[in-house]
């Protein structure tokens, strides 16, 4: 019977060989070296930008991957406070933005908030009214504002006027919070988001990786790019904070894991691509003993799809399936980042299908590669998600920049990664978690 070994000398009691200097210089200095390279050039990038997005993205290069390369350089001892205030800010800077917004929200719709939002919590509204939010329009529940809206200039009819777009799971989770008293804000998604993010954040900073780890994985999983989009309220924040949660709670609670991946495929489809990393480090650790714990993820999905798809099946697969695929009446135009949008005269037909099947398998290749070679640290599991979601988003028609978000708060887990395999020095008293039942191996299946 095969026993998986912890990648990281340091859990075994032993330390790390020292890497030989190269060219005089260690390697340490190097990689501190180019992450305060890395920073320089987020700040330039963002003082040149000529849009929100790539502005926030340059920003992004500063904290998510310039100082995380710092800490990953110089692994030093952080007291449990500093990492207590890192996650404090972690989540009162998006925070304050979230109920800022609910509270006082801007008349503008580039400042005020994503149309989901609102076609959320009526969908939510309407379950409780015993309504089928898949027949219903949603013309009455959106302000003027986001009934028509545009990419690059030309405005069309907002295609969620008449379509639910998303699994009923995200609205049935936000529908309690509707049913209860003052439900007008407490039912609005992004309170369920910012908790959601917060609680990724929390078992963030209790991981068993060393604390710069931690703190540089905090670092990049906040920061303006996140907070913007989650106070916008983009599915994409929460999607990405919900596989979070699913991994680092894969191993001590399988089933609450479970059911936060199935949600996470409810609010963000795309994220069905999570089961291929997921199923697979899971298999490796434990065989079907492992897969079978995580049964929550298709009774959920099966159990929040099926009554509305018997209950109008038209309905349902027009707006949660045919509507991503192009495919229904109203289709959204071809936009944002991917090929068919920037090279449109290239990527089309018979040659863009191609592209599109090469990437996409392309991506699983690449996200089945990462578990099989770093297969310690459940963290691993968000970072081959974002890569096997890269491999779909490039060739696709819609490739909007909130979908960077995702992808960003995704890849934050990998320093996660770095530190368990790294290691580094702890204080004395460090806040770490009892993880003795978790850091037991699994034996794998012969």
């Amino acid at each position: 019977m095969q026993v998986i070994e912890p990648l990281d000398r340091a859990h075994e009691g032993g330390v790390p060989e020292p890497a030989r200097p190269v060219g005089g210089v260690a390697p340490a200095t190097w990689v501190a070296a180019a992450g305060l390279l890395v920073a320089l050039a987020g700040f330039v990038l963002a003082q040149r930008a000529s849009g929100a997005i790539s502005g926030l993205t340059a920003l992004w290069l500063v904290h998510a991957v310039g100082l995380p390369l710092v800490l990953a350089a110089l692994r030093p001892r952080l007291p449990r406070l500093l990492i207590a205030a890192t996650l404090v800010v972690a989540v009162a800077w998006p925070g304050y933005l979230v109920v800022q917004r609910i509270v006082d929200p801007p008349a503008s719709q580039l400042a005020g908030h994503d149309g989901g939002v609102w076609v959320t919590r009526a969908a939510a509204e309407d379950v409780l009214h015993g309504r089928n939010p898949y027949a219903q329009t949603f013309d009455d529940d959106l302000p003027a504002e986001w009934l028509r809206i545009s990419t690059g200039g030309e405005p069309f009819a907002n295609p969620i006027t008449t379509i639910y777009p998303y699994l009923p799971g995200a609205f049935l989770a936000v529908a309690p919070l509707a049913a209860l008293p003052g439900g007008t804000d407490l039912g609005d998604p992004r309170v369920l988001m910012l908790a959601t993010f917060a609680l990724a954040m929390l078992l963030v900073a209790r991981d068993r990786s060393p604390g710069w780890a931690r703190v540089a994985t905090l670092a990049a999983s906040t920061g303006p790019l996140v907070a913007i989009h989650l106070a916008y309220g983009t599915n994409d924040t929460w999607s990405a904070a919900l596989v979070v949660v699913a991994a680092l709670l894969a191993t001590r609670w399988p089933r609450t894991a479970a059911l936060a991946l199935g949600l996470a495929i409810s609010v963000k489809f795309l994220v069905v691509l999570a089961v291929l990393p997921f199923g697979l480090w899971l298999w490796d650790r434990g065989g079907w003993a492992a897969l079978r714990r995580w049964w929550p993820t298709p009774a959920f999905l099966l159990a929040t799809c099926l009554p509305f798809l018997v209950a109008g099946p038209r309905a349902f697969l027009d707006d949660t399936l045919l509507f991503w695929a192009g495919a229904n009446d109203r289709p959204f135009p071809t936009s944002g980042f991917g090929l068919p949008a920037v090279a449109p005269d290239v990527f089309q037909g018979p040659l863009l299908g191609l592209t599109t099947l090469l990437l996409a398998l392309a991506g699983l290749a690449g996200a089945v590669l990462l578990v099989r070679r770093l297969p310690g640290h459940p963290g691993i599991l968000p970072v081959a998600t974002a890569v096997a979601m890269v491999g779909v988003l490039v060739p696709a028609r819609t490739f909007q920049g909130n979908y960077l978000v995702a992808v960003a708060g995704l890849l934050a887990t990998g320093w996660l990664v770095v530190g368990d395999r790294r290691g580094g020095a702890e204080p004395e008293g460090a806040d770490r978690p009892d993880d003795a039942a978790a850091d037991r191996e699994v034996p794998a299946a012969t």
